[in-house]
């Protein structure tokens, strides 16, 4: 009797107009959300499909009238070092992201697995690294490359990248390899498995989730980075896509239509890394391991 009365008023409220606009609210307010984030790169590609003469023009509309690929075309030929900023750019990315990758899972697991001396003060100080700002230990980071004469050297920035980037991916790595059953380790060495062959056979693959999250959030802070890069290099031949904006920064005049087209090459690599890692992405948020 109850449970009928429970179902008849469970329909009644599903008809009930108050209801169904409860229900609609959050699809509105996530519209609302993505609208107010995809604004800007939508006028800031619009922007770089115009030609200088639209730019200027006072009947600006939020779409170009007559686009066209004169800005890209322009940023390349007229331009010479920017294939060379772009060379930097990916290098420093990649290799910071491989490194970061490679020292925060090995240090995550012996972390998540092992008992070593001095395991409770390597965890404390990753911790205590999570609460200070970057911008804090850059001046004498600055000062320290400096006094060694290591500045304006993407090699050297690529370490800098990696350094940042370990203590939080080893910190997301930790708790991501807490969940894995111990039972598998145990049965890959009672099979004959050494530790580094647990480690490389058993771990890495269950860890594709994690390590694909940890991944990208390094290759964007790499890529997009602009305080860290502009401080350590100096000379043009090894500037990032970052600072290279400043080639389109004249005295007299400014290339805002290269400008949104050179802002326009950098964001479009993380969006299809995005969209590339996202199932892995998902799996992590869903859960990870299921036991």
């Amino acid at each position: 009797m109850n449970h009928t009365l429970l179902s008849k008023s469970a329909r009644s409220d599903r008809h009930n107009p108050t209801f169904k606009r409860i229900r609609v609210l959050p699809y509105f307010t996530a519209v609302a959300l993505c609208i107010i984030v995809l604004t800007p790169f939508i006028i800031m590609v619009s922007y770089s499909l115009r030609s200088n003469a639209e730019l200027y023009n006072f009947n600006i509309s939020l779409f170009p009238q007559n686009p066209t690929l004169e800005s890209y075309r322009a940023l390349w030929t007229q331009n010479p070092h920017l294939k060379r900023i772009v060379v930097n750019t990916i290098s420093v990315t990649i290799l910071s992201t491989a490194l970061t990758l490679v020292f925060s899972t090995m240090m995550g697991y012996a972390i998540a697995r092992f008992r070593f001396a001095g395991r409770k003060p390597l965890w404390f100080i990753l911790a205590m690294t999570q609460s200070i700002p970057w911008i804090i230990a850059l001046i004498p980071l600055y000062m320290t490359l400096s006094s060694l004469k290591l500045l304006d050297d993407t090699g050297i920035l690529a370490l800098v990248y990696t350094a940042c980037f370990i203590p939080v991916a080893t910190w997301l790595l930790v708790g991501f390899f807490k969940k894995i059953p111990s039972e598998l380790e145990e049965a890959a060495r009672i099979d004959g498995c050494s530790q580094w062959g647990v480690f490389l056979r058993i771990i890495i693959p269950l860890s594709t989730n994690a390590m694909c999250a940890v991944g990208l959030t390094t290759f964007i802070g790499c890529w997009g980075d602009y305080i860290t890069a502009s401080t350590l290099l100096k000379s043009k031949g090894n500037w990032t896509l970052t600072i290279g904006i400043m080639f389109l920064q004249g005295s007299f005049n400014t290339e805002w239509t290269q400008i949104m087209a050179l802002g326009t090459l950098i964001t479009v690599p993380v969006v299809v890394l995005f969209l590339w890692l996202e199932r892995y992405l998902v799996n992590l948020m869903a859960g990870g391991i299921k036991e």
